[in-house]
Order: C-alpha cells, then structure tokens, then sequence
C-alpha cells in the first residue's frame, strides 16, 4: 500500500507514520509511506507521483488547508482514499463533499487508525497490482508482491514465487514495463528481482527469499543497492 501523510504538525506526522509501519508489519505487507508538511508540499510532489492508495490529510492547516486540497484532488478527478485527521468534529461533515472514506480525531488513536487501514486495505484489493500470463493455454492473475523474480529465458520467462514456477509466453523486457518499477529491479539482463524479497545482497549475486541465488550484472551493484536502501526508506522511514 502508497501512503501519503500530510500534516503541518510534525509529532502528528512521525505518529501516524510510525502506526502505519505498525500495522504493516502485522499484516506482513509493504507499505510505502511519503510524509508531505503542508498541501502545497503535497501538490508539488503530486506533479511527478499520483498513485497513492490513501491520502491521511489533516484539515486545519496553514495557508491552503486540507479541505482545499481535497478539493483540487477530485477537481483533478483524482480517486485516491481521504481519510481526514482533525482536533474539531464540526469538520467532519465537510468530508462528504469529497467523498472521504472516514476520518480520525485528535489526539490519534491507534486501534481507530488500524481499524481504518483495514478498511482501505479491502478497498485497494479492487485496484491491486497483478500481471496477467498465459501458461499452457490458460491465463494466470499474479499478485505482483507474490514474485520473487522474473528470470529470462529464450522469448519466455519464468515467475518464480516462493511456493511455484509459472512460464509464461512474454519476454522479460516486455514484463518489465508491466511490473511496479519501486519494488521490481533489472540486476541482470536475464533477471528483475522483487525488492521486497531480498534476503541478501553481495558484490556479485542476490539472495531472495524463496531460495534462488540471482546474478548481479557488473556495474550494477552500486544501482541496485541503492534502489533496495531506498525502497526500504520508504518502507520503514516515511
């Protein structure tokens, strides 16, 4: 799951994004969290990444408040989760306006929280990542966080999970644009491998999770390191 935290107070902001990793972790799932000061902060990264799942945006803010925001998001036609935070019940009503999901009050609890993450949780399944292989004549739909690795061979390609193999019929180049680029990365002309499923990384080979040990391209080890220390920023700093 995208998180984006927008809130000018910055005890609020550290809080949320620590029980969002809470939750995360009982859930044995990714959650990539972006924390934003203000709206404008917000908007201004909004021009180069717009697929956050759910936006928890706090409404009383300095200069454009998060009412505003949400606002210029539908305006924008925008369908991301709003899950509002504010110290003042008589806003909440004004969610509706925006179509908001819920909202929390101040001070943040963290049963409220979870039991929210819950319920985006079960409205993203909708829009889930999956890749869509054919395999001996039948069609698969993979959840992409359940992939290992994609490995090359020949014009086909090998998905490998940590309970299965599936070859399917598409070149690796061609997967490559198909899978999220913040947790697949191309170590190896011959392999992408999922960042969420290392277990190791040397000079030379990765270690995933299922077991397969994947050749690292020369010159690509510098890259790689830095998108899997980057991915887990994200992950676990916000």
């Amino acid at each position: 799951m995208k998180i984006a935290i927008c809130d000018d107070e910055r005890v609020e902001l550290e809080l949320i994004s620590e029980y969002c990793n809470e939750w995360s972790k009982s859930k044995k799932d990714v959650c990539i969290i972006d924390i934003f000061r203000s709206a404008e902060e917000f908007l201004f990264n909004y021009e180069d990444v717009k697929d956050y799942e759910v936006l928890f945006l706090d409404i009383q803010m300095r200069e454009l408040n998060g009412m505003a925001l949400a606002k210029k998001l539908r305006s924008f036609g925008e369908d991301m989760i709003i899950v509002f935070i504010t110290g003042d019940k008589d806003y909440v009503f004004e969610g509706y306006k925006v179509q908001a999901l819920d909202y929390i009050l101040k001070p943040i609890n963290k049963e409220r929280l979870f039991n929210i993450l819950d319920k985006v949780s079960e409205c993203t399944k909708k829009k889930e990542d999956f890749l869509f292989v054919n395999c001996n004549g039948a069609k698969h739909k993979i959840r992409q966080l359940d992939i290992c690795s994609i490995e090359s061979i020949g014009h086909e390609s090998i998905l490998h999970m940590i309970d299965k193999e599936i070859v399917c019929k598409k070149g690796i180049s061609l997967l490559e644009n198909e899978v999220k680029k913040e947790y697949f990365y191309r170590c190896h002309r011959s392999y992408l491998v999922n960042l969420s499923k290392i277990s190791t990384i040397s000079k030379r080979e990765v270690i995933l999770e299922d077991g397969l040990n994947v050749p690292i391209a020369r010159g690509k080890w510098e890259a790689l390191n830095k998108a899997y220390l980057d991915f887990y920023r994200g992950v676990i700093c916000g």
